[in-house]
């Protein structure tokens, strides 16, 4: 597997930058599609962070958000639940499980119940919560290596009053 070219921050901050002096000056001119530009630096991140859990633990970001989701809801939830928490359509979260129930990683199992005769829950294995655990200490460090180390106090509350204003 070719290995990853590390995040350089300041490809990161060019890129900030060049889209923060392209927003002055455009606000009189043409809208900015601030929907865009967060979708643009979320992929990228997220591209980042996907290819170093695939290469380093053998995990894509998909299956390791799946995973955190089933951990924090107690180790197993049914399978709408989970589409909902992920913001996944059914057919292309259960395909993603039929690959992670492959690899040993969690579990199905019907639980019908009244409102629903075909609920499904799925659950953590031992496998599973192991492999979660590992790719949580290397999706924590590519955040601080790639991205945190390189933000002040004063620039994370920047982002948050700016991402928490264009969230209202």
């Amino acid at each position: 597997a070719r290995r990853a070219a590390p995040v350089d921050p300041a490809q990161v901050v060019a890129s900030i930058s060049k889209m923060s002096w392209n927003l002055r000056s455009s606000r009189a001119a043409a809208p900015v599609d601030m929907h865009e530009v967060g979708q643009d630096m979320l992929y990228f991140i997220q591209r980042h962070i996907d290819r170093e859990l695939t290469e380093e633990e053998g995990l894509p970001l998909t299956w390791f958000d799946a995973l955190t989701a089933i951990r924090a809801a107690g180790g197993e939830m049914r399978v709408h639940a989970l589409c909902e928490a992920l913001g996944e359509v059914p057919s292309s979260l259960s395909r993603r499980l039929d690959r992670m129930e492959d690899e040993g990683l969690v579990r199905r199992r019907a639980t019908p119940q009244p409102d629903d005769r075909r609920a499904v829950t799925v659950s953590l294995t031992a496998g599973g919560r192991a492999i979660w655990r590992d790719a949580n200490v290397r999706y924590r460090r590519l955040v601080q290596q790639g991205f945190a180390q390189h933000l002040t106090d004063t620039d994370i509350a920047a982002l948050q009053r700016v991402w928490g204003k264009l969230g209202r």
